[in-house]
């Protein structure tokens, strides 16, 4: 039974995730509530922290594991581990990470996350969504090598929502940066170089 709340919890905490990216909803909010307007990206970011802790913790309860991890499943969680570390950190260093924390206020007005305009070097160059991309492989990973139910729920949830996240982040994109993202979208796969 916990494993049902668990994948509730988690499809909740990835819509959840969309709907307060939207700027629509930010403007909303910032509305309602004018004094948040400097701070909404911390905000966000702490909601966010708060539901992954939350969800953890409630994880606990379900730790079995689906089977014992071998050699060659440890080395193949290892591999995937090791890349999705490294291209989430790549991508990361494309940002200006106090901004995207929310810890220093943005510098446009009504903005995602892309204060700095629309980024197409480093790993955008290869992918739209390198930082999705990077943590796919960092948790199957870590599924690889902790063959555990509640991560298999977590990772299969975030399949399930992915294709739905990216659309509304790429819809929003477009209402940021117009034809310079429609461009971007022609040229650029998703997640795969090349492939998706």
């Amino acid at each position: 039974m916990t494993a049902f709340f668990l994948a509730i919890g988690w499809l909740f905490y990835f819509a959840l995730h969309s709907v307060l990216a939207d700027l629509n909803v930010k403007a909303s909010i910032v509305q309602a509530l004018p004094s948040l307007e400097k701070y909404y990206r911390l905000a966000y970011n702490l909601i966010f922290l708060a539901g992954l802790l939350g969800l953890s913790i409630l994880s606990i309860s379900e730790w079995h594991l689906i089977y014992e991890a071998g050699t060659i499943s440890q080395i193949v969680g290892s591999l995937l581990f090791i890349c999705g570390f490294w291209i989430g950190f790549q991508t990361v260093r494309t940002f200006d990470l106090p901004e995207f924390l929310g810890f220093k206020p943005s510098v446009r007005e009504h903005t995602g996350a892309s204060e700095k305009g629309l980024i197409t070097t480093g790993l955008y160059r290869y992918m739209r969504h390198p930082l999705y991309t990077g943590t796919i492989l960092f948790c199957a990973g870590i599924f690889f090598m902790v063959p555990a139910w509640p991560l298999a729920i977590f990772i299969i949830c975030m399949c399930i929502y992915l294709p739905f996240g990216i659309y509304f982040e790429e819809k929003k994109l477009i209402r940021e940066f117009g034809e310079d993202y429609i461009r971007y979208q022609k040229r650029v796969s998703r997640l795969v170089p090349g492939l998706y």
